[in-house]
């Protein structure tokens, strides 16, 4: 589970969010909705340990594994979607590819 609890973060005098309580449980889906600069790739990056908040704590398991895709929407255009999915299991990935080949 990801907990944050008052996370406030802000980019100069734009304040993004402030105190952002949100408790994210292991094996549930979510979805991050919102308006282009409001902060959903922000609070995505404090979620997995890249950015730092200016004030709040985020608490989440050392074994947790987050996967998230950049914003680049064409970078992945020429590759099938499993393997995109799969760049974050490369020895998953690894295998099916090799199985590939061999079929």
């Amino acid at each position: 589970m990801i907990s944050l609890s008052n996370i406030d973060m802000r980019f100069g005098q734009q304040v993004l969010f402030e105190g952002v309580t949100w408790q994210l449980k292991t094996g549930a889906h979510y979805g991050l909705v919102g308006a282009n600069g409001t902060g959903k790739s922000t609070l995505m990056k404090v979620m997995e340990g890249t950015q730092v908040p200016e004030g709040g704590t985020v608490s989440r398991p050392n074994a947790l594994k987050l996967g998230t895709l950049g914003q680049d929407q064409f970078q992945y255009d020429t590759l099938p979607l499993l393997d995109v999915v799969l760049t974050g299991q490369p020895k998953l990935w690894a295998v099916l590819h090799e199985k590939e080949q061999l079929l």
